[in-house]
């Protein structure tokens, strides 16, 4: 099983979903920095991307990832931050 990538800087939210992962038998790889999620793409294999939309260049980096490996994104950001979550969906 391919690991699912989280990119998140947040301490607390990453030790919830790499403690709710590992209990599942789930493997995740933490991306600290968006610029450094390319090289973590696996191009062509698919795969799940968990990303935390208020990072700079997330939505970016997260759109780019999904181009380059037909995986799955799914970002997470405040219900109130409405142009963050217009731009996450136009980005795909």
């Amino acid at each position: 099983m391919a690991p699912v990538l989280l990119l998140i800087r947040d301490l607390m939210f990453m030790a919830r979903v790499t403690g709710t992962a590992k209990e599942l038998g789930v493997p995740v790889k933490v991306v600290r920095d968006p610029a450094k999620l390319a090289p973590e793409a696996g191009a062509g294999q698919g795969g799940r991307l968990i990303v935390d939309l208020n990072l700079e260049g997330a939505i970016d980096a997260a759109a780019a990832w999904r181009t380059a490996t037909a995986g799955s994104v799914t970002g997470f950001v405040s219900h109130v931050d409405s142009e963050t979550i217009r731009r996450a969906r136009e980005a795909g």
